[in-house]
């Protein structure tokens, strides 16, 4: 669905969205789409100076997963607002995941490195020995 209104980039045409242009893209009225910011936090619009809301594509993406959770999937709205909440926590565990995988590859580096030191080391040596350098 997302896909359907995405740029070949994978991100939106704009940086804001004004009220209309979101209920086009997406589908949703405007009536719904104020009641679901009432019940869901992940869409938060930005406020311009005269007072209009702006949505980004965050706000776009959000949208139309709770479109899909809730018109697709037939999920009321608590159950939609547990999803959510689900997605955002295998988010963070995936970020938290590839940290350690980079920890564990910088880690893994540090070794061998460390070990390609303590050869050079000990050849060092071996020279200073065989050439009665003290």
């Amino acid at each position: 669905m997302i896909n359907m209104i995405e740029k070949k980039s994978g991100i939106f045409e704009k940086k804001y969205y004004k009220l209309t242009e979101v209920c086009g893209l997406t589908g949703v009225k405007p009536y719904v789409l104020r009641f679901w910011e009432s019940e869901f936090v992940e869409i938060c619009p930005h406020v311009n100076e005269n007072g209009q809301k702006l949505y980004t594509d965050d706000d776009l993406k959000i949208i139309l997963k709770i479109k899909n959770y809730l018109f697709e999937n037939k999920l009321t709205i608590e159950q939609t607002k547990k999803e959510l909440v689900l997605e955002e926590e295998m988010d963070l565990t995936e970020s938290v995941e590839s940290k350690i995988t980079e920890e564990e590859r910088f880690s893994q580096k540090l070794i061998l490195a460390k070990a390609k030191l303590s050869s050079l080391i000990t050849m060092a040596q071996d020279v200073k020995h065989r050439n009665n350098w003290h």
